[in-house]
């Protein structure tokens, strides 16, 4: 998955970036605070049933793997996902909490 850090993506992480460890991704530093507050906007949208915006943080040719479910390939395909996935959990009154301290750099 590639975060985009553009403007127009409401989940992108802020300019200010606080370094927090030694762990590269794509050869940029692995910053926690940068995770938890894109962590912290995806479940709130989540939560919204923002899907779009969470969709948004996929690249074009994205893929998605969830457990116990088909690879999703592609933004377009992406947004049908998380569409359902957001429908799905309002109807049922779920809401996600995604738990920070299991962050870690994968590349």
């Amino acid at each position: 998955m590639e975060i985009r850090s553009s403007s127009s993506n409401p989940l992108a992480p802020s300019s200010e970036r606080e370094s927090a460890g030694e762990d590269v991704v794509h050869g940029r530093p692995f910053e926690r605070p940068v995770v938890e507050r894109f962590v912290r906007a995806w479940q709130d949208a989540f939560d919204r049933g923002d899907y779009e915006a969470m969709a948004a943080a996929y690249s074009e040719d994205a893929v998605l793997r969830a457990t116990d479910m088909p690879t999703v390939s592609g933004r377009e395909a992406i947004v049908r996902f998380w569409r359902t996935a957001c429908e799905g959990a309002k109807h049922a009154g779920i809401r996600r909490t995604v738990h920070t301290d299991l962050c870690r750099a994968v590349q």
